[in-house]
């Protein structure tokens, strides 16, 4: 078989590449002829030479990289690119020259949701695993530009409101021609860039921690309505041109399916872990600490939620606060992090001591963070489909506290495994808290019913029987 896997930049540390680069490399292993595609849209790699493939090998795996493609991850200002037929050339040739059977998508950002009419027209299966909602939303996550949980595309009014406010006013040609002239000319670039930017106290925005309290503005760019309406009537038309729609959630398969996406293509597969391939033993002799230390582990993003936490902390009485740390991994925005900070300043002197960011961390460090944190936070602001963050919060036997949204109840069982708070509600979040802190037996107890994470290697079979079935079919 020749299988063609579409997703990010292998290179990437997080996210989806953290299952589509392991799972591409087991596949190899297994015997499988894996080719995987992605595009320069994240690395920002592009040059002053045509739009090409270039191709290299490693790990197994035969990997294709386009080169100086038109999609960007985010398209605002040119919705057309998301399906248009400005990559069929050189697609077609792709799955042609390598015999491609069998197609499985993970990230389509920067490329044409077109390749799977291409790929159909050829004879060749493809499977699509929705990991998150570029299929709905041109900004992927659903939340509006007020920074609410959007129900999706309802009414393209609104979608208009959220595009338009995004857009930066020029075409994405724009934004490559400027990352060729950085990365061609990085010794004249990038210090004036830097330079531009020391000019300012701080060159990061700062972060309003709470959601807007507005309604959602209605605005009425025809032209710009028919792009989105002409956007989703593609994407959607071209999920169901696909042989399989694997939902990563049953909340990711009902959103679909209230979308137009067939209920018959769609069926719902929890994907494997690479960190649940490590000796997994059940956390049966988990004893309570001095001060219970609730732990985040993930991008720092508004979207990730991670201010919640802070917040909730600030709103424990002061004999709760002594009792527990919070310990918070990971990179992100910066002026997001700075706006946590100056809350902080502005609390008691207690929440400075025991609130403590880490910064990045390296997939190889994740054992031992999990082994200094008791309980694990979650608390997205976006309907997350089924973060890689749940399955390294198990493997590492720690419960979880997750909000009542997204795909966390398919994984986080309320008072067995974990508990689930009101989206959004960082009262919630602290009565959960203080829930644990006042009885830390829980804890305990729930430490018992954690059960092990699909490992990547039992997932790799999965896939494989699935890719037979579509070839069979």
């Amino acid at each position: 078989m020749n299988l063609l896997i579409i997703g990010d930049d292998p290179k990437f540390i997080g996210g989806v590449t953290n299952y589509t680069r392991p799972l591409a490399q087991k596949l190899a292993a297994s015997g499988v002829n894996v080719h995987y595609l992605f595009n320069s849209s994240r690395n920002q790699k592009y040059d002053f030479g045509p739009m090409r493939i270039e191709e290299f090998d490693q790990d197994g795996v035969k990997y294709h990289w386009l080169m100086n493609g038109r999609g960007m991850v985010y398209n605002y200002d040119d919705l057309g690119l998301d399906s248009g037929t400005w990559f069929d050339e050189l697609f077609t040739k792709l799955v042609s020259d390598h015999n491609i059977d069998v197609i499985h998508i993970n990230e389509i950002f920067g490329f044409s949701s077109n390749l799977i009419h291409i790929a159909k027209s050829r004879g060749i299966k493809v499977a699509v695993t929705v990991h998150e909602y570029w299929w709905l939303c041109p900004h992927r996550v659903m939340v509006d530009h007020d920074r609410k949980v959007c129900e999706g595309p309802t009414d393209m009014k609104k979608c208009v409101h959220c595009v338009s406010q995004r857009a930066q006013g020029y075409k994405p040609a724009v934004k490559r021609f400027q990352y060729r002239l950085r990365n061609a000319f990085p010794s004249v670039y990038t210090p004036i860039v830097s330079k531009i930017k020391g000019m300012k106290k701080n060159y990061y925005k700062l972060v309003e921690l709470n959601t807007s309290e507005t309604s959602n503005i209605i605005a009425t760019d025809k032209s710009l309505e028919r792009q989105l309406e002409n956007r989703f009537s593609a994407l959607i038309g071209a999920l169901n041109a696909c042989d399989r729609v694997i939902c990563v959630s049953s909340d990711v398969k009902n959103i679909l399916t209230r979308f137009g996406v067939k209920r018959s293509v769609c069926t719902v597969d929890h994907i494997g872990s690479e960190i649940a391939e490590r000796d997994w033993e059940l956390r049966t002799d988990w004893k309570p600490r001095e001060r219970l230390s609730f732990g985040f582990i993930g991008g720092i993003t508004y979207y990730k939620g991670v201010h919640l936490i802070v917040q909730a902390y600030m709103l424990l009485p002061e004999n709760l606060k002594a009792r527990a740390t919070i310990d918070i991994y990971g990179g992100g925005d910066q002026g997001y992090v700075q706006s946590m900070k100056n809350l902080l300043e502005r609390g008691a002197k207690i929440d400075m001591e025991n609130i403590r960011f880490h910064g990045r961390y390296t997939p190889d460090q994740l054992p031992a963070i999990g082994e200094s944190i008791d309980v694990s936070i979650l608390p997205s602001m976006c309907a997350d489909t089924a973060p890689q963050t749940i399955f390294e919060s198990f493997s590492s036997g720690l419960p979880i506290i997750a909000p009542d949204i997204g795909g966390f109840s398919d994984f986080i069982k309320h008072d067995v495994n974990g508990l689930i708070f009101n989206y959004g509600n960082p009262q919630s979040l602290a009565d959960a808290m203080a829930k644990l802190i006042e009885h830390p037996e829980l804890v305990s107890a729930m430490c018992t019913q954690i059960e092990p994470s699909k490992a990547m290697s039992a997932h790799v079979q999965d896939m494989k029987n699935v890719y037979q079935e579509m070839s069979a079919a």
